[in-house]
């Protein structure tokens, strides 16, 4: 069962070092938040217990987050190549939606990512592939209905 309280701002730290790298050692989480080591360990557990942290791929209770942003990335592609981009981003963590499109925008894809320079790093990774001509992105700023 999830905690119905907020996280504290160093759990939401701790948890957004754990999203960039589930295999983060105490030490070095330790070291980025300035909390000791043994402090670190003891979160860490409280979150996992109360299955805030539900597993180390790692999966949060989402209601709980609030510092993942949504982003719209707006495509276009050659040749009609939305399934071979699929195909090469299906598996990316960080991917909520994937959509084909009618007009002069062939593909939608909209991810979920922990920083500014996560959203880049994707960005510059799609923008990148062969079939890509162009990318165009948007922050979501509210979801009205998932």
């Amino acid at each position: 069962m999830s905690s119905q309280t907020n996280l504290s701002e160093n759990d939401e730290k701790i948890i957004n070092l754990l999203k960039q790298d589930s295999r983060r050692s105490l030490t070095e989480i330790s070291a980025i938040i300035g909390l000791s080591r043994q402090t670190i360990q003891s979160r860490i557990q409280r979150l996992t217990d109360k299955q805030t942290i539900k597993r180390f791929t790692i999966e949060v209770d989402e209601k709980l987050t609030t510092k993942d942003d949504k982003v719209a990335f707006f495509i276009k592609i050659k040749n009609n190549a939305c399934e071979k981009l699929y195909s090469s981003i299906k598996n990316w963590p960080e991917l909520l939606y994937c959509y084909s499109l009618t007009g002069h925008i062939d593909m939608l894809v909209v991810i979920k990512a922990v920083s500014n320079d996560e959203t880049e790093r994707l960005r510059n990774k799609l923008y990148r592939h062969p079939s890509v001509v162009s990318v165009h992105t948007q922050g979501i700023l509210k979801t009205w209905r998932e």
